[in-house]
């Protein structure tokens, strides 16, 4: 009997980080294309590397939904147009058709996990030169399963 807890115990350990890894990355191969305008700022920091902070419409948005300043999820439904994808609406309510992304709602503040996109340094270095240019518009390619998201992607028009 103790045995066969020891080894339940030991083969555990490793299935949860192997599913919780497969969560993370089924997005990138099983969810939808989706491109979506951004805008954004390149900030330097020494202990996370070169990133880009990412702005979307769906975060502005969000202020919208909250009544009370707490924790809550939302969710943000999303409508093509052009082969862009925009937030149609906000909601605490989950979709139960269409496209969304989930998020969180933190004090006033949204998060959707796709907000900081890491880069190269030589990439991290073009891209901040694109986000100043006020006549280049940033769009982010994001896949979608399941309301999570995952940036694929930048591309400047």
């Amino acid at each position: 009997m103790r045995k066969n807890i020891k080894i339940f115990a030991v083969l555990f350990q490793p299935i949860v980080i192997v599913l919780f890894f497969c969560y993370a990355i089924a997005p990138i191969y099983f969810g939808k294309d989706v491109i979506m305008p951004t805008n954004g700022y390149d900030p330097r920091d020494y202990f996370r590397g070169d990133y880009v902070d990412l702005r979307y419409d769906f975060n502005d948005m969000s202020s919208s939904v909250s009544e009370d300043g707490n924790f809550s999820v939302i969710y943000a439904l999303l409508d093509e147009k052009d082969g862009i994808y925009y937030t149609k609406s906000i909601s605490k309510i989950k979709p139960k058709d269409g496209l969304y992304i989930r998020g969180f709602l933190y004090d006033y503040r949204s998060k959707f996990g796709v907000e900081n996109y890491f880069l190269p340094p030589k990439q991290a270095k073009n891209l901040e030169s694109d986000l100043m240019d006020v006549n280049t518009t940033i769009y982010a390619n994001l896949r979608i399963l399941n309301g999570e998201a995952r940036i694929i992607g930048l591309k400047t028009k």
